[in-house]
Order: C-alpha cells, then sequence, then structure tokens
C-alpha cells in the first residue's frame, strides 16, 4: 500500500510542480510584458495585473502537494526530536492524520466556493472584468494532489510507529531531518 502511494504521489507531485514551473513562467511573462508596455506607451495593458494575481494562485497552490512530497515545507522537530522512536511515529501520524483532515475540509469547502463561482460567473472588477473561477479551481486542484501526498505522510509516519521494517523504494520520515520521502 505504502509503495502505491508512493508512486502515486511522486507521479500527481511530478505533474503538480512542473505546472507550478510553467506557472512560474507564465507570471514572469506577463509580468515582463506590462512592464515593457508600460514603458513604451505609459500605461499598462488591462488584464495583465488581473491575470497575474490569479496565475500566482495557480504557482502557490500547484506547487503545494511537490514541496510536501520531497519534505521542503517548514518544519519544527524541536520535540520530536526528544521522543523515543515509536513514540515520534505516532506523533507525526497524529500530525499526518490532522492534515488530511484539513485537507479534506479545505477542498469541500474551496470546492463548494468555486462551484458557486463559476456558476455565477464570478469576476473580479479592475481594469478588466477578469473571472475569479479559475484561481478558485487551482486552490481546489492543488489542494486535491496534495492528499496522495499526505497520505503517504500518514502511512509511512504509521509505518515507522509500527516499527516495521522500511520497504525498498520507501524512506522514512526521519531521512536527514528533513521528514522528505
Amino acid at each position: 500500500m505504502t509503495q502505491l502511494l508512493n508512486s502515486i504521489s511522486r507521479r500527481i507531485s511530478s505533474v503538480s510542480a512542473v505546472l507550478a514551473s510553467l506557472t512560474t513562467f507564465a507570471l514572469a511573462l506577463s509580468i515582463t510584458t506590462d512592464v515593457i508596455i508600460r514603458l513604451t506607451t505609459g500605461s499598462s495593458l488591462p488584464g495583465l495585473v488581473e491575470l497575474s494575481e490569479t496565475l500566482l494562485v495557480a504557482l502557490v497552490f500547484l506547487g503545494v502537494s511537490y514541496t510536501a512530497y520531497i519534505g521542503g515545507h517548514v518544519a519544527m522537530s524541536l520535540v520530536t526530536d526528544r521522543l523515543p522512536a515509536r513514540w515520534k511515529g505516532w506523533v507525526r501520524a497524529l500530525a499526518n492524520l490532522l492534515v488530511v483532515g484539513v485537507l479534506v475540509w479545505l477542498i469541500y469547502a474551496t470546492g463548494e466556493r468555486a462551484i458557486q463561482s463559476y456558476a455565477s460567473g464570478e469576476y473580479k472588477f479592475g481594469l478588466t472584468q477578469f473571472p475569479l473561477w479559475p484561481a478558485r479551481w487551482a486552490i481546489v486542484i492543488g489542494l486535491v494532489v496534495t492528499v496522495p501526498v499526505a497520505l503517504l505522510r500518514l502511512s509511512v509516519a504509521i509505518r515507522d510507529a509500527l516499527e516495521r521494517p522500511a520497504l525498498p523504494g520507501v524512506p522514512s520520515l526521519d531521512r536527514g531531518g528533513t521528514g522528505a520521502i
């Protein structure tokens, strides 16, 4: 089960990371275009600021799953480093269970809002009317692709708590102090 979750998480988070990278490129391109147009014409191209805001939201949320997969998030292990291995595993398992619960709740809440935004044709008013639903859906998608990674981290934490031997190809959460999987 853990190996399957690892494989799924690796693939999904890698695709999400590539999409976040492409979004970064698109964001840089839109900002550069806006600067060039401002320098040459003295005014901004309508909609580029709003597009940049949407791309920034997509960039952040599409990058969450990969960051979680590689253990790149901020972690503080002051307390857990001093616990016995089994206790450390159970504390991490509880923390990861909470993460899964919060993710499910966030997906439900943001999903409802994204559906309402799309159905009502919600727009942001600025220089131009810009739809908000793409940014709202980027949040939902980013959270959904993070769930397998959170389940993998939960599975590994439970395995570590039970002190089962590590499975080949599925590293422990204790690797190098970063929590990287």
